[in-house]
């Protein structure tokens, strides 16, 4: 079994933790990187088409759903193994509900144009807490 190292931000120290999943992370959509990580933008967008298919970057459940047309807008939260957390934001539709166990095979939502943001992307944050 493979392992696939991993770079989070911790909970509320601002700092770059590594782990390793048991699965490899994928990125949760075909795109091109459009913001890195910094410390204004603790995530990364990943610029794509309207619409299209967002997926997990692990297994794990849903935690979370927020619809919202400010900051992140519509956005997925998702609880994985040992602590890590991923959210996927400005989200155009959501698939998924509360407690679903998902896996990087199934389709979360698409991408849209919810919240701040200048076009089509996802913005991905995984944290470790």
């Amino acid at each position: 079994m493979g392992y696939s190292p991993a770079y989070a931000q911790s909970g509320t120290k601002q700092e770059i933790v590594a782990f390793s999943f048991i699965k490899p992370v994928i990125l949760p959509h075909i795109g091109y990187l459009s913001t890195k990580f910094s410390n204004y933008h603790p995530g990364i967008d990943i610029a794509i088409g309207l619409s299209m298919p967002i997926h997990p970057i692990n297994p794990g459940v849903v935690e979370d759903i927020v619809y919202s047309s400010f900051g992140y807008g519509n956005h997925v939260i998702i609880s994985h193994e040992n602590g890590f957390k991923s959210l996927y934001a400005h989200m155009g539709r959501i698939n998924v509900k509360k407690g679903d166990k998902v896996t990087s095979d199934n389709i979360i939502g698409e991408v849209g144009l919810t919240g701040q943001t200048s076009g089509p992307h996802t913005t991905n944050i995984t944290s470790y807490r």
